[in-house]
């Protein structure tokens, strides 16, 4: 466990898809509906936990996506993603977790590839309008850079906030930047796939990371 305390930020920095809102499955689904449409393969159940195990930079390369093709491919996904949005609900137990630091004085904002007006209409359903900034359309591969602009927008530094995220490259963009990171094993990347990459903190509940502040 990290000696950093955690308690004594003052911002928290959330990632959406796989820390807040459980969105795996229709993200999977709306792949598998237009995969053809990029000559990519179709994901089985197998498979899915395959890429948790692996990280998105693995899956890039197992599914050899074109780079060219990405932001096309995102476009329409975050498109598709937006009528799917009723259906995604917060992870059991985010939202008193939310409320409870929120009540606490900590300022919480998000950081999404996912588009910002899907999280908001999420966070609307869920009685969830807590969050101080939110920025969409973050990126796949630069989210360090947008991290950084983000911090800078916030007023505010790594010292006095705390990243939190489920994905591989959520650690990577984390550390480029100093900022410390509290993984959650309950989203895209597995536990196995996120202790490779050695983030200050690893969770398994909500509880675990309620425990944190």
């Amino acid at each position: 466990m990290s000696e950093i305390k955690i308690s004594e930020k003052k911002h928290i920095i959330f990632d959406f898809d796989g820390t807040i809102g459980d969105s795996l499955r229709s993200g999977i689904e709306i792949f598998n509906s237009i995969h053809y449409k990029y000559k990519l393969p179709f994901i089985t159940e197998i498979e899915i936990e395959e890429f948790r195990n692996e990280g998105i930079f693995a899956l890039k390369k197992k599914l050899k996506i074109p780079f060219y093709r990405i932001p096309l491919l995102l476009t329409e996904l975050r498109l598709l993603i937006s009528g799917k949005i009723d259906g995604v609900h917060p992870f059991e137990g985010i939202p008193e977790f939310l409320r409870n630091i929120q009540n606490k004085g900590y300022k919480l904002s998000i950081l999404t590839s996912n588009s910002e007006e899907n999280v908001r209409r999420f966070l609307h359903n869920h009685d969830l309008n807590i969050f101080t900034d939110i920025h969409g359309g973050s990126g796949v591969f630069n989210k360090h850079r947008r991290l950084k602009k983000f911090l800078k927008a916030l007023g505010t530094d790594k010292k006095n906030a705390v990243y939190v995220g489920d994905e591989v490259r959520d650690i990577v963009s984390a550390r480029k930047l100093g900022l410390p990171m509290i993984a959650v094993t309950w989203g895209y990347n597995s536990k196995v796939a996120l202790l490779r990459f050695k983030p200050e903190f690893v969770v398994d509940t909500v509880e675990e990371l309620t425990n944190l502040f």
